[in-house]
């Protein structure tokens, strides 16, 4: 699972989504539905820069999607905090 979770939410607030979700895929592995979460996300972001860059949207648009999808990664990212924490309590139930 993901160990730096603050790193994550820094990268999207600098706009540098490509790297968030790169380490976001890398660090869900074993947890196929965020995978399939993570995907779906990935595939509107690509379409949107691709829109964006032949001019299909104007920037203002671009930037409201942009949010969109932030928001979306940032809520994907409260998930696995929820799932680190569950895992952790589980596991010192059993110590």
């Amino acid at each position: 699972m993901i160990a730096d979770i603050d790193k994550l939410r820094r990268l999207i607030a600098e706009n540098k989504m490509d790297r968030a979700m790169t380490a976001l895929r890398d660090g869900i592995t074993a947890y196929p539905d965020l995978q399939n979460q993570l995907l779906t996300l990935a595939s509107k972001f690509t379409d949107i820069r691709k829109k964006e860059n032949i001019g299909l949207i104007d920037e203002s648009e671009a930037m409201k999607f942009h949010a969109q999808i932030s928001f979306s990664v940032l809520e994907l990212i409260n998930e696995i905090e929820k799932i680190n924490a569950t895992t952790n309590m589980i596991g010192y139930a059993f110590l």
